[in-house]
């Protein structure tokens, strides 16, 4: 699958390109910089996204390793499960 389904289909911004990073490491807990460099956004654009995936619980915080705090999409938040569900979909559509 290329880089950036959700951004080619639903508008290259950083909210997508954030979502696509937290939905390719769904099993993975993701510091800021691994967001930040992952979805190649600049920091502050990464941070105000961030608080909004949040507020929504599309996105939780899962522990804190020194001065990192780690994040994770939250799998059992029904707006995530929907969201991994279309970027999947999407996928199978673009390599057909």
């Amino acid at each position: 699958m290329s880089k950036y389904i959700l951004a080619k289909v639903l508008g290259s911004n950083p909210s997508s390109k954030i979502l696509e990073v937290f939905i390719l490491n769904k099993n993975n807990e993701l510091t800021m910089t691994d967001i930040i460099r992952g979805a190649s956004v600049g920091a502050e654009q990464a941070y105000t996204v961030m608080r909004r995936l949040l507020s929504y619980g599309i996105v939780c915080k899962t522990k804190k390793i020194g001065n990192y705090q780690l994040y994770q999409i939250n799998k059992q938040n029904k707006s995530a499960k929907l969201l991994i569900k279309l970027f999947y979909s999407f996928g199978r559509q673009s390599d057909k």
